[in-house]
């Protein structure tokens, strides 16, 4: 439960931050739907409530929005002209076979709620506001966005035409694959694209990412689509500098870290990236790079952020299913590969239609990817538990998907291979979760400097890598090396106990990770950490802060003894000067940080900033030579000290 409560308080921070929303639609079969009708079917499937900020036994109030509203026909024009038309019949035909297969009495249409300041969630139960009366919807799925991103365009990479199919996803999953159990995540890492969670986080996550997938490939809207390839490509070669500069911040203690202080404004947009490159590439099957500093928890941080991927090191299984990143690549290219055009008689869709006893052709009636997500859902709904499983969820849909679809095993199996490097095991080895106590560790990949942490670090030793181990203070570098060398070479553990096989580690290493097994009991009794975004805003800036205060002293002080030191001046003219300098510094460092995240070559940006700033110390103290040399070797320092903080 500690988790499952980190997570959601920590999708709202995250969402205000990347501004996630959805939209889950109800409608009628493909079909039935004609061309000339297209808008006055959108009205009967999307239903657009707003909250009234009042709460009944804990449901929120909702009254729905008129049609005739801006923000509705906003969100339906978008829908109508973009391949978000496709996935509302989805969401329409998936409604109609749990009703034809007994696991729902009636259909409904799927609820979009507007909000002001939050979004992004699919939620669970809410009460209508209807002519003075009250419907209650206790179990009634809905997603609440913010109004902005409506209007925000959808031309771009993560607009609302890719956001809504992400959100899809966990919707319709839920329905499909629900279960009693509750969520048992042992891991403290929070779920990003590159990083190694947990097998049911990865499953969900990353099956809803490869919508957003889908929705990127198959967008028939040139316009929108011109727009989201124009972005992946620009972000791409704007990242590369981010990159680079945030690696040097980690290697490089010296420098003001412009890049680790702007983390929060960029990587976002490089995770988007990610989310549609590396799972189109495949490149997400390797480790995430890391960096030799002496700070694990730096290590850990690095690692996680995933900006580099170490080509020579392939994630072994159990971190590939354990990684929403590598579930979407395999979800990606099976939806885009030959399996869509394979069809099966109308008999085995029929469920999913409104009336069972019209015929059709399901190859005119479903395109190729349409099809394939049809067959995802059958095995969902047969084979997979959100919560619960003996394996993995991935393993139950891979195993489900070759009963349902015997034919397809060979394809299925090749997908596998070419996405994994790895030949498919449904056995997997058994969790072995270690747990360090007392240990501040960074809950976001977006928060460098601990603005918020957790006091304990967990992770599964056969997932594990070296920079894992080194979050435990009695083991040094070679010692982990060693355990995860061992592991390649002689397959996972099977117990904890193995680890005292491993040729030339120590008893007291043994018995230090031995001692480090996961305490359940501990875990559950964590409090859940406060998240809020003003938290990590602040923490650059007072990064920032500290860093521009140690410099100015030295520059202050190279200053003072050079000119001023004789000075017959007074302690408040001497006080003033100083305020002065350290309030021009930070002028120029906060001009640095714009820089760094603003062009693509910032190195020439400063160059001419401080080519002007000499001139004009030339120009306004050429009568007074003392003050001239005074501002010249004060800008020329300030300029050095920028100029190696933007490589």
């Amino acid at each position: 439960m500690f988790v499952s409560q980190i997570i959601n308080s920590y999708t709202h921070m995250k969402l205000l931050l990347s501004v996630l929303v959805t939209v889950c639609l109800f409608g009628q079969s493909i079909a039935q739907i004609g061309d000339n009708s297209k808008k006055n079917c959108l009205k009967q499937k999307l239903t657009l409530i707003q909250p009234t900020n009042i709460l009944h036994d804990g449901f929120p109030e909702m009254e729905i929005l008129a049609d005739t509203s801006q923000i509705y026909k906003s969100a339906s024009e978008i829908i109508n002209r973009s391949i978000l038309i496709e996935f509302v019949d989805l969401y329409y035909h998936v409604q109609h076979y749990l009703k034809n297969t007994g696991k729902i009495d009636e259909t409904e249409p799927a609820y979009l709620a507007l909000t002001q300041n939050q979004g992004g969630y699919a939620r669970k139960g809410f009460v209508i506001h209807i002519d003075d009366t009250l419907l209650y919807k206790k179990e009634t799925p809905y997603v609440d966005i913010v109004t902005s991103s409506i209007r925000s365009g959808s031309d771009r990479l993560m607009s609302f035409t890719q956001l809504y199919p992400h959100e899809l996803s966990h919707v319709l999953y839920r329905l499909l694959s629900a279960d009693t159990a509750q969520p048992n995540s042992k891991s403290v890492d929070m779920h990003y694209f590159s990083i190694i969670t947990d097998y049911s986080t990865a499953f969900n996550e990353g099956f809803a990412e490869h919508l957003e997938n889908l929705a990127r490939i198959y967008e028939p809207d040139t316009i929108i689509k011109n727009g989201i390839n124009r972005d992946i490509w620009k972000i791409g070669m704007e990242s590369k500098r981010k990159i680079t500069g945030f690696e040097n911040d980690y290697r490089y203690p010296c420098r003001l870290g412009f890049y680790k202080a702007g983390m929060l404004l960029w990587y976002q947009q490089y995770e988007d990236f990610k989310r549609y490159d590396h799972s189109v590439s495949g490149s997400i099957k390797y480790l995430n790079s890391t960096l030799s500093v002496s700070n694990p928890e730096d290590r850990l941080t690095f690692r996680n952020s995933g900006v580099k991927m170490d080509t020579t090191q392939l994630r072994n299984q159990v971190q590939q299913l354990k990684t929403e990143g590598w579930i979407s690549s395999f979800f990606t290219q099976l939806s885009t590969g030959k399996l869509g055009e394979v069809y099966y008689p109308s008999e085995v869709y029929k469920q999913f239609m409104e009336d069972t006893t019209v015929d059709f052709v399901p190859a005119k009636t479903f395109k190729p990817y349409q099809n394939q997500l049809l067959k995802y859902f059958m095995v969902m709904e047969g084979f997979v538990r959100v919560n619960s499983s003996e394996s993995a969820q991935f393993i139950d849909f891979f195993e489900g998907y070759k009963q349902l679809f015997p034919e397809e095993k060979d394809e299925l199996e090749k997908v596998y291979l070419d996405v994994s490097g790895l030949t498919y095991n449904r056995n997997l080895p058994p969790e072995i979760w270690l747990m360090v106590k007392d240990y501040d560790h960074r809950l976001l990949a977006i928060d460098p400097f601990g603005a918020i942490t957790v006091p304990v670090y967990t992770f599964d030793l056969n997932a594990a890598e070296v920079d894992d181990l080194l979050s435990i203070k009695e083991i040094s570098s070679g010692e982990a090396e060693n355990i995860i060398a061992f592991r390649r070479e002689k397959g996972y553990f099977r117990n904890l106990t193995d680890i005292r096989k491993i040729p030339g580690l120590s008893q007291h290493t043994g018995d230090v990770i031995m001692n480090h097994n996961f305490d359940e009991g501990y875990f559950d009794q964590l409090k859940e950490p406060k998240l809020n975004i003003q938290a990590v805003i602040i923490a650059p800036v007072l990064h920032l802060l500290k860093f521009s205060a140690l410099y100015f002293i030295i520059i202050l002080g190279i200053l003072y003894f050079a000119f001023y030191r004789k000075s017959r001046r007074s302690i408040k003219k001497r006080i003033t000067f100083m305020i002065g300098w350290y309030a021009y510094w930070l002028l120029i460092a906060v001009i640095g940080l714009v820089v760094s995240l603003t062009f693509n070559s910032p190195i020439w940006m400063i160059l001419l900033l401080m080519s002007i700033l000499i001139a004009f110390t030339f120009i306004l103290f050429r009568k007074n030579k003392t003050k001239q040399k005074l501002w010249l070797v004060a800008n020329l320092m300030i300029g050095i000290l920028i100029g190696l903080s933007l490589f």
